[in-house]
Order: structure tokens, then sequence, then C-alpha cells
């Protein structure tokens, strides 16, 4: 099990079957100052500390939204 704080390593997949490389993590929040800092943006927050720990740069905005490439 990973430390808290960080992330977990890849567990295998199924016998047989290939590894694309491709992950997508999705973080869901509410827009907005009076969301800031609440649990409506938890998403918001765990998605900024995954990118954090891979070193991935969140700063695009697209569809009302972010999106990150790492």
């Amino acid at each position: 099990m990973a430390k808290p704080g960080t992330i977990a390593p890849e567990r295998p997949g199924p016998p047989g079957e290939e590894e694309d490389g491709v992950k997508i993590v999705l973080g869901i929040g509410n827009p907005g100052r009076e969301y800031e800092g609440t649990r409506h943006n938890v998403g918001y927050r765990v998605l900024d500390r995954v990118a954090a720990a891979l070193g991935a740069e969140i700063r695009r905005r697209k569809v009302r939204g972010r999106v990150g490439d790492g």
C-alpha cells in the first residue's frame, strides 16, 4: 500500500492484456468563489495533488473546465 500523500504503484492488468500507457483522471467541482475550499471542490483538490505528484500542469481551460497533460 502506498504511503499517504503518494501515488500507488500501478498494478498489472489481466494476463495477456497490453497496457497502452494512457490514463485519465477526472476531478469535478463547482466554479465560483463561494465554493473555494468547500467539500464541493474535493475533486479539484485531489486532481491538483495527483498532478503535482506526477509533475503534470493543469493550465488550459476547455469546455468551462481545466485540462492538463502529464
